[in-house]
């Protein structure tokens, strides 16, 4: 049984999701209509007369699987959702509002982004855990929204890499195919979402979306441009006392090595005096 704190919390997570999905089900972008002529080069989401052939004896778009259409509606933005039906099919446009704040994590000596393409998180724990065994002491950036940002939502699990169908519908956006074959992990499959994260902003200049919200463990923006629509706010050391060292090996042994030579208060000091030496 939850307490009334616990409750509180869920229900402020709750609200924040719902505000944020309130903005993606509007199929309008601020200063950029979506249903515009095919000259406008804007997506268009409001059928045409024509789009069935003209038989007016066949069932208006959407009413041939109306119970997968309310599914996918229903899903849009939730976690278990979109970890059952990790392929994804819809694409949303929508807007992040004014104000949201975003989150990215770096390990020294990368400093954060404040240009070019790159990834924020909805939350600070999703971009500390990325980067928190990773090389380097871990700085964590807070960003903040400038203005309505102009996005498009891929659901389904499509920040994810590696299984077939996370990443379909970005490159049936970017070139109308679906690769037969994935990458190994590693590097080249990091190489390979950044490729398509580059596509996906061409695109984007072209039909007048800036960012892209996918999920993955949770959910994320992929910025095409930080020079545009978001502001750095504060960069806060965020470093685990305990693993202090720039090489994750060297923390890992030194911890064993104090741990079994100090008592407990003179292993904790030893931490503490790493730490301060290298803020």
């Amino acid at each position: 049984m939850c307490n009334p704190f616990q409750r509180a919390t869920r229900v402020k997570r709750i609200s924040k999701l719902a505000a944020l999905l309130g903005c993606l089900i509007f199929p309008s972008w601020p200063e950029a209509t979506v249903a515009e002529s095919k000259a406008s080069g804007q997506l268009s989401f409001i059928p045409t007369e024509n789009t069935r052939g003209g038989d007016s004896s066949s069932p208006a778009l959407g009413r041939d699987h109306p119970n997968l259409i309310f599914a996918s509606f229903a899903g849009l933005l939730q976690q278990w959702p979109n970890t059952f039906a990790y392929s994804g099919h819809s694409i949303i446009p929508g807007v992040v509002p004014r104000g949201t704040l975003l989150y990215h994590g770096t390990n020294d000596p990368v400093l954060a982004p404040t240009q070019g393409l790159e990834w924020l998180a909805f939350n600070p724990e999703y971009s500390y855990i990325i980067h928190t065994r990773r090389p380097g002491h871990l700085t964590l950036h807070t960003y903040v929204a400038t203005r309505p940002l102009r996005i498009i939502y891929l659901d389904g699990q499509s920040a994810s890499m590696g299984t077939p169908g996370f990443s379909d519908s970005q490159t049936v956006l970017i070139n109308g195919t679906v690769p037969k074959e994935l990458s190994d992990t590693g590097e080249r499959l990091l190489n390979e979402a950044y490729a398509r994260a580059r596509g996906l902003c061409k695109l984007g200049k072209e039909w007048g979306f800036e960012g892209v919200v996918r999920m993955n463990t949770c959910f994320e923006v992929m910025w095409c441009d930080f020079t545009q629509g978001v502001k750095l706010l504060r960069s806060t050391n965020t470093t685990d006392p305990f693993d202090a060292y720039s090489n994750p090996r060297e923390s890992q042994a030194s911890v064993k090595s104090s741990e079994s030579n100090d008592s407990e208060e003179e292993f904790v000091k030893r931490q503490w005096t790493a730490v301060s030496t290298r803020m």
